[in-house]
């Protein structure tokens, strides 16, 4: 489970600002955090989901895109071309000293081997500055590797070293400038303990709801999932949340085509469709097969993201989604994000943080304080993350939905009168 991220010097995120899911001493709502035992003893409470709240550009999607950054580059930069530039490199430019400076992403985390793990890595435009991975494996700190970039460096590449932590002896391994080692442990190096620290973030999954590709891509690669006999179970719930949605919609069907791009043969194509009750006047006498690019926005969203949470919470992990209630009634919003909080529908402990603006989620009755966080910016337009819990005098049971519309958590926009823009006319 995820425990902390942190970013620095990215795009409207100026100082490093950290998203904590640590839960807190209250117990306020038990389901709503899991109790971890670590290998070393003692036990983490570590909460299941948390919400961020924001005006327009106050900077909350950019706290989803450093996280998607930041698990896209663990995934992916094994893959980069030496000399290229790094592509998420996109740091704060209202600051001479920062829009060349690194930008920096701190993660700690609990793996799956019940220990606590604590990796961080830097970056410029060209090559990572620093990457570090410790752990805590008998509850004191000791260090996997650590990333050095003067011994031994070349042209085009860095060295680090094995600790005596990993293996009986120091290990020394090159790496291109552009890419992270952890990433070299997914993709060309077998550790039994690496690897497994790469497939944790391999498996997490980001997701911005206002982007229809990326939507309809989901939706075709979960498609795919639901032909698989092993998922039949996946299917049926699914259906079922789109039932008890109220889209009129009973029952899906999902056929596998042939490609119609003639330099990929291989590759399949599949086709979703809705299906609806056929009436005769007030009697039912069959049904109706609507293709799902036919149907409402809100449908296809649910389906696809819809899809993926339930996939998420058989599975176990963590999600990360943007804009959650786009195209989605604020009801089944709230049922989506309270499916992580019973432990009937989240056997696994996955974990949601999603950015919105949908204040019915806002619900004292929902969210714990240290699980609602918002984010606004300062003079300098960068952009400050913090919780319910960093004010002073808060008690669990208030009205958070309130307290917000009146302005005493600020992370609202200060919109001005209408005279501002009207009155010199």
């Amino acid at each position: 489970m995820l425990l902390e991220f942190s970013v620095s010097n990215f795009r409207s995120i100026k100082d490093e600002q950290t998203l904590s899911m640590l839960a807190e001493s209250s117990q306020a709502k038990p389901d709503n955090m899991a109790s971890f035992e670590l290998s070393a003893g003692g036990c983490l409470s570590v909460l299941k989901s948390a919400v961020i709240y924001g005006a327009n550009a106050s900077g909350k999607t950019n706290i989803i895109k450093a996280f998607f950054a930041c698990i896209s580059f663990i995934q992916r930069s094994a893959t980069n071309i030496v000399g290229d530039a790094i592509t998420c490199y996109d740091p704060f430019l209202f600051e001479q000293t920062t829009a060349s400076s690194p930008i920096g992403f701190k993660l700690q985390f609990i793996g799956t081997d019940k220990i606590k793990y604590s990796y961080q890595f830097s970056y410029n435009r060209y090559e990572i500055i620093s990457e570090i991975l410790d752990y805590y494996p008998k509850g004191q700190k000791a260090n996997l590797f650590t990333r050095t970039n003067s011994e031994g460096e070349t042209t085009h590449s860095h060295v680090i070293s094995l600790t005596k932590n990993v293996t009986n002896q120091r290990i020394k391994k090159e790496v291109f400038k552009n890419q992270l080692y952890l990433s070299q442990f997914g993709s060309t190096i077998v550790h039994e303990q690496l690897t497994e620290i790469y497939l944790f973030f391999k498996n997490i999954d980001v997701w911005n709801s206002q982007n229809s590709v990326y939507t309809k891509n989901m939706q075709e690669k979960l498609s795919s999932d639901l032909l698989e006999p092993q998922n039949e179970a996946l299917r049926k719930r699914l259906i079922k949340l789109i039932q008890i949605s109220d889209t009129k919609i009973e029952d899906i069907r999902i056929s596998r085509e042939p490609s119609s791009d003639k330099t990929r043969p291989q590759k399949n194509e599949y086709a979703l469709f809705g299906q609806h009750s056929l009436f005769d006047h007030d009697k039912k006498i069959g049904n109706k097969e609507l293709p799902f690019r036919e149907e409402s926005a809100g449908s296809n969203v649910l389906f696809a993201i819809g899809g993926y949470i339930l996939k998420k919470l058989e599975t176990g992990g963590i999600m990360f989604i943007d804009e959650l209630d786009n195209s989605l009634h604020p009801k089944l919003t709230k049922f989506l994000v309270k499916l992580f909080s019973n432990p009937i529908s989240n056997p696994k402990n996955a974990q949601l943080v999603c950015a919105t603006h949908e204040v019915t989620l806002l619900d004292k009755d929902m969210f714990r304080m240290d699980q609602v966080w918002f984010t606004e910016k300062n003079k300098f337009g960068a952009s400050e993350l913090y919780s319910i819990k960093d004010f002073d005098g808060v008690r669990e049971g208030i009205p958070f939905d309130k307290w917000y519309y009146n302005g005493k958590f600020g992370g609202e926009p200060k919109i001005k009168e209408i005279e501002f823009i009207f009155g010199d006319e």
